[in-house]
């Protein structure tokens, strides 16, 4: 784990039509024994344009504890706690019709939702009871 401050002002998204750069870990060129991050862009760029790579596989909650980034829709979160593991994603529907997104929050199983009985009920009642206390 580095940090490398330049880099640092490049924003992450997970959307790679929108990732314009890419980032490779090389041998130091001024000293052979450290290394170097090289980071190059992967289509044209604007003047003034946002640069965004992609962190990969790091889900929502952990991004911002260990970045503290703020990821924009979609959000993915997982839950290793639970019985078995929850894994889902939060995003806006998008209207293909008017090229927009809803305000509304859809919720997408990216495993098997979880059995639907009290047990899986009260864990996420719990924990949706914990998150609003949170944001008082």
């Amino acid at each position: 784990e580095k940090l490398i401050p330049l880099f640092e002002i490049i924003n992450h998204h997970k959307d790679s039509d929108v990732v314009n750069t890419r980032n490779t870990v090389v041998d130091g060129v001024n000293e052979p024994n450290l290394q170097d991050v090289k980071v190059y862009s992967t289509k044209s760029i604007a003047p003034g344009e946002q640069l965004f790579t992609n962190f990969g596989g790091v889900h929502t909650p952990e991004l911002f504890r260990d970045s503290g980034i703020v990821e924009a829709y979609p959000q993915t979160f997982h839950i290793p706690e639970f019985p078995r593991p929850l894994t889902f994603r939060l995003a806006h529907p998008y209207d293909e019709s008017t090229d927009t997104y809803g305000e509304d929050l859809q919720l997408q199983w990216m495993r098997p939702p979880p059995p639907d009985s009290e047990d899986t009920l009260q864990y996420l009642a719990t924990e949706l009871d914990r998150l609003e206390k949170l944001g008082e």
